[in-house]
């Protein structure tokens, strides 16, 4: 049956394979309509047309052709029968010049104009391009060049001459970059709408643009993009009907003059902005921080040197440098150099190996700021911060100053509160001075600078030749001084600085003007990197915390433990002989192809029941910014405590409560060293450790998944579930993986069997097994994921280790010994709480680590005394963790349950009315005595009163709700949230969550809580009514 004309015509122009037309007349999808019918989401094209072809669809065009079709088949089906047509998906430009008139306000509002176009840069556009498969495969293309070019090197926009904006620091910048980024996904990856080269010239355009050493900068940038992207539309939707590939063609040619240069300054030549040496520096990259560390150092490119980096800018000094012009005219005069000014006495400077004055200038950095370093400086006093998020308010206005809207509280009201609605809004749009208009608050001496060349004009190049003479006789007057300088330093200080002209320098910073006294003297003994810093006294104070002290840095070379060192570098020697890892070499010996090295680290971890010790190494991939690399799309998520109750609660259900079960537990032998990583990414598997038998750092190559690796949970987790599928596929084996442990749990007839075909299918398979961590048969007891399993017992099902019980026991001992417990410390003791909880019933302790979370997060200060609060939670620890309830599942039928209703009046009455399994009712009616709320303070204690209505159902009916279902409706938000989440901000509500959680756990009675409906309710008549 042959095709209708206008899907005929389609096919022609989009350049469809020859296979569609065929698979369209063999189905009979001779008409758009038909062809729409068939087909209605764009997502089903590939599983209902692609695969179906003869030969399949798999190539990138064909897969962007037969969407092209479809969308214009769409359009031309819609119009039939409605004459209208929706806006595409993604606003997507329709190529088909008809739909011209179709309008949207959202494109006006975006684009100046009103046409159907792509929203830029974002929006559903990115959700598309990362869902699409094309475009995916598209990110090689334009991507790394975009990046490469203005996101990590910091490529500059140069302004005029001399001013510059960093891509790698700029948002905006940032924007224009994902602007041209997705123009090009729009070129290249959209229907086909243009062949690579034009995206490729395109980009080329936009990037001339961009680092043409006269560019206007990044608005001039924007207004020409904006005028292609209106040209485009302007080239499809008139009379010229023009496909968009032809459209950005024309309208290259068209606006190529459109771009107006500055005017040429002599000698003026395209460059790069200087970059610092990358041994030294931190770099502050978008999306993260890009460190540069020695070890991968000789792999980045070298920084070529600027032109005028030889060259001093004489015009910051001001008039002190014709005082100093003056004084390098006399030759007399070098004998007057002030040694005291450079931090050495002049006359034993030779003989007696250039002792310091420390009297005037003290080396020691402690001695220089004394005990107590804020309040020598001031801080308290002259380091304040405005409502800026601890931001200073000249830091804020230069932020604004740059284009770039301060977060936070930033910027002081623009607007006064009060205001009738006309009257703001006349101040807002006539009275007010827009924020990023104001000017920068740049150093003064840098404005004196300007100042003095815009005096000058063009007699400043004359001006700089002479100045650079004189300085240059000076430097030759100082020679014998710079030889008695050299002579003073540390060997290995002179063979880093000794090049250095150190008497000029300090001439020439004392007649600038510098406030810098102790630059000669920490410069000359080797400025410092660990521990207390050398003050300079020029840079503006900011407080940073060290997290470390020098003596803790020293010991995690050797980690302090004699016993981890060997333990550690016996596993990292049983990695070098089983070929798992590539080395070992020393530092200097490092092979050229090695990449990146991350730092390798031993903890112990404690596993089993006995709780014994196990050294386990970490590759630290993050701090070498390896992890920042991964771009990923999936996660493994492994089933645990949780998914294992699932399973049994499942298994009861399906064999009755009276089921006898038994279950095992498997773990993987070194499950990371058994997959292996690809040879194409060994350079980035370089790993550092300490060597403690030959006292040195030694560096290997890791050819396995490393410990450290933000993919290799991943890597791992597709074996492992396709492990699973094997096994509940071919052998019905209920085994759950966590990781490398893997658990089962059958009924006791079939348990031994599961865990014998485990373990000799895991072996046909080529995998090993930890065989002295695995369980030896199938039993009612076995310990597995911290937690010991009893799935004997009714109700307590999962308990805590012993041994977990006991660390954490005394851990909390030492706190509280000690009376002592800081930010980073409550951090940890908060993880292992909360796990032991995971194990625990309910939400039984949640409330007891309010105050623990409260230090967790405390600000900066010196005092981390245990609040009386905080005491009485940690005891309160230490008396629970030897009895924590166990957790289990309901074991009564899903159908039976209590419904419980409580409201409360502001008075303190208290009303609960509990439904029974027979439906049943019985009200109870209590009041919160009037002394008691005048110790919980406040005014109005309505949420603490609703609060007490589940201990009062709790205490009222204890033996009718043991081991129970019951649903509790609650009269108050706030004291159902903290119900729900076994915690709450405020003290009081939490005492009262504490007590709930308490009293259900002692009756192991399962709970759900709800908001009741307002309009009716049986116990607010109670509760109005009662007496005391």
């Amino acid at each position: 049956m042959p095709l209708e004309r206008v899907l005929a015509e389609i096919l022609t122009d989009s350049a469809a394979p020859p296979a569609l037309k065929t698979f369209l007349e063999a189905e009979g999808l001779t008409t758009c309509a038909l062809f729409f019918d068939c087909v209605k989401d764009i997502d089903d094209l590939e599983a209902k047309v692609a695969a179906r072809l003869q030969p399949p669809a798999t190539s990138l065009r064909d897969s962007s052709v037969i969407r092209t079709v479809w969308r214009r088949a769409r359009v031309e089906a819609e119009k039939a029968l409605t004459g209208s047509v929706d806006a595409p998906e993604d606003w997507e430009i329709p190529l088909n010049p008809t739909t011209k008139n179709a309008l949207t306000a959202k494109s006006s509002a975006a684009y100046g104009t009103t046409f159907r176009a792509r929203k830029m840069p974002c929006d559903s556009l990115l959700g598309r391009i990362y869902r699409e498969r094309e475009k995916q495969s598209l990110t090689a293309f334009p991507l790394a060049r975009v990046r490469s070019q203005s996101l990590g090197n910091g490529v500059f926009l140069e302004h005029g001459v001399a001013k510059g904006i960093d891509l790698s620091t700029t948002p905006y910048g940032y924007w224009l970059s994902l602007s041209v980024l997705l123009n090009t996904y729009v070129l290249v990856g959209v229907d086909g709408w243009c062949p690579k080269q034009v995206a490729d010239d395109y980009l080329e355009l936009v990037e001339e643009k961009l680092f043409h050493p006269r560019s206007p900068g990044l608005t001039a940038v924007a207004e020409v993009e904006m005028q292609h992207r209106l040209r485009w539309v302007e080239l499809t939707r008139g009379p010229e009907g023009l496909t968009l590939g032809e459209a950005i063609k024309a309208s290259m040619s068209a606006l190529a003059g459109a771009w107006q240069y500055g005017p040429e300054m002599p000698g003026q030549k395209r460059r790069r902005a200087l970059e610092p040496d990358r041994d030294y520096i931190i770099q502050e990259a978008k999306g993260g921080v890009a460190l540069c560390h020695s070890w991968n150092l000789g792999k980045c490119k070298a920084c070529e040197p600027h032109e005028a980096q030889a060259n001093l800018r004489w015009s910051c000094f001001g008039d002190g440098v014709h005082d100093m012009a003056r004084f390098s005219d006399k030759a007399g005069d070098v004998s007057a150099f002030e040694w005291r000014g450079l931090g050495l006495e002049p006359l034993n400077c030779v003989n007696s190996g250039m002792q310091l004055s420390d009297q005037i200038y003290p080396a020691d950095p402690v001695r220089r700021l004394g005990d107590q370093p804020a309040e020598f400086l001031g801080m308290a006093a002259s380091h304040r911060f405005q409502p800026s998020r601890r931001r200073t308010f000249a830091a804020t206005s230069l932020t604004a100053s740059t284009g770039l809207q301060p977060t936070g509280r930033a910027l002081p009201p623009l607007v006064p509160t009060g205001l009738a609605p006309d009257q703001h809004w006349q101040r807002a749009c006539f009275g007010t001075e827009h924020p990023l208009a104001q000017l920068p608050n740049l150093p003064p001496k840098l404005l004196q600078a300007a100042e003095h060349l815009e005096s000058l004009g063009g007699g400043i190049v004359s001006w700089r030749k002479e100045q650079m003479k004189r300085i240059r006789h000076l430097a030759e007057s100082l020679q014998p001084v710079q030889a008695q300088w050299q002579q003073g330093l540390h060997p290995q200080v002179r063979r880093i600085i000794g090049k250095w002209h150190l008497p000029l320098l300090h001439i020439l910073a004392k007649e600038a003007g510098s406030e810098d006294l102790f630059f000669n003297l920490d410069y000359s003994a080797g400025v410092r990197c660990v521990g207390r810093a050398a003050h300079s006294f020029v840079m503006p104070l900011k407080f940073t915390r060290p997290t470390l002290s020098v003596e803790a840095l020293l010991s995690q070379a050797k980690f302090g433990d004699a016993e981890l060192d060997r333990a550690s570098l016996q596993k990292t020697q049983n990695e070098l002989d089983s070929k798992v890892m590539l080395g070992p070499w020393e530092a200097s010996d490092l092979p050229s192809w090695v990449a990146v090295v991350s730092r390798r680290f031993p903890i112990w971890e404690h596993h089993g029941s006995a709780g014994r010790r196990k050294c386990r190494n970490i590759d630290e991939m993050s701090e070498s910014l390896v992890n920042a690399t991964v771009e990923d799309y999936e996660t493994y998520v492994p089933r645990g405590i949780e998914h294992i109750l699932a399973l049994i609660r499942h298994l009861q259900v399906r064999f009755g409560l009276g089921v006898q079960l038994e279950g095992f537990t498997a773990d993987f032998k070194a499950a990371y060293r058994q997959v292996a990583v690809s040879p194409s990414q060994y350079k980035f598997q370089g790993v550092a450790w300490w060597d403690c038998l030959r006292a040195t750092v030694m560096i290997g190559v890791l050819t396995a998944l490393p410990f450290g690796a933000r993919r290799a949970p991943a890597n791992w987790g597709r074996l492992v579930l396709l492990l699973m599928t094997i096994a509940w596929h071919h052998f019905s084996l209920l085994v759950l993986d966590y990781v490398d442990d893997v658990n089962g749990v059958e009924p006791h007839f079939s348990a031994e069997s599961a865990r014998q075909t485990w373990v000799e299918l895991v072996s046909l398979l080529g995998l090993t097994l930890d065989m002295d961590k695995c369980s030896s048969s199938a039993s009612t007891c076995f310990d597995s994921l911290g937690v010991s399993w009893a799935l004997s017992s009714p109700h307590a099902l999962v308990q805590i280790l012993p041994s977990r019980l006991a660390g954490l026991q005394d851990d909390i001992q030492a706190i509280i010994a000690a009376n002592w417990l800081r930010p980073g410390h409550a951090a940890r003791l908060r993880g292992k709480l909360g796990f032991a909880l995971v194990a625990a019933f309910g939400r039984f302790g949640r409330a007891q680590l309010s105050a623990i979370k409260r230090r967790q997060y405390a600000s900066g200060g010196k005092n981390f005394q245990l609040s009386a609060v905080l005491r009485a939670q940690l005891e309160w620890w230490l008396v629970h963790l030897r009895s924590l309830p166990g957790r289990g599942v309901p074991r009564s039928p899903a159908e039976k349950f209590l419904v419980a209703y409580s409201d409360g009046e502001g008075s303190g009455k208290v009303a609960v009315c509990l439904t029974f399994l027979d439906r049943s009712t019985e009200f109870c009616c209590a009041e919160v005595p009037h002394s008691i709320q005048q110790r919980w303070g406040g005014v109005n204690n309505i949420h603490r009163i609703e609060a007490v209505g589940p201990p009062i159902c709790f205490l009222t009916w204890p033996e009718k709700l043991r081991g129970q279902l019951l649903l509790f409706f609650i009269d108050n938000q706030s004291a159902l949230g903290s119900m729900v989440g076994g915690w709450s901000h405020e003290e009081v509500l939490n005492d009262i969550t504490a007590l709930s959680w308490s009293l259900a756990a002692s009756l192991q009675q399962a709970t759900a809580s709800t908001r009741k409906a307002a309009e009716w309710d049986e116990t607010d008549e109670h509760s109005k009514t009662i007496g005391p």
